[in-house]
């Protein structure tokens, strides 16, 4: 796995957590996240989408390229070098993907394809 940076985020990035850690600590990173979008200039597109997968017992936070300008601290604070909480980089959600939902920000047009599909 390569570092991540500031620099380097720029694409989707995905935080997994167990249950046990999601009920533990999900609202706080959701709160975070609500936060640090606040301080800086939010626009279309910076957003923050959560999916439950039931087969694997997980809960899966999907942050917006838009949104990881800002969210490294948060992926780095819930999600780095644990066992229940992991990050890594990877693609946009599908828009058929079940159980996904908007969390956090704002779609805009750029993703509303992915509101509208899981609404």
């Amino acid at each position: 796995m390569t570092a991540l940076s500031e620099s380097t985020a720029v694409g989707w990035y995905k935080v997994t957590m167990v249950s046990r850690e999601y009920k533990a600590r999900g609202k706080a990173l959701e709160n975070s996240f609500e936060a640090q979008r606040q301080n800086h200039s939010s626009k279309d597109g910076v957003a923050l989408f959560l999916r439950r997968d039931e087969k694997s017992n997980t809960w899966e936070y999907y942050f917006t390229p838009e949104a990881m300008a800002f969210s490294l601290d948060i992926v780095k604070e819930y999600a780095w070098g644990k066992e229940y909480a992991w990050g890594q980089a990877c693609s946009a959600p599908s828009a058929s993907l079940k159980n996904l939902s908007l969390c956090r920000g704002e779609a805009g047009d750029k993703y509303a394809y992915l509101v509208q599909a899981s609404g």
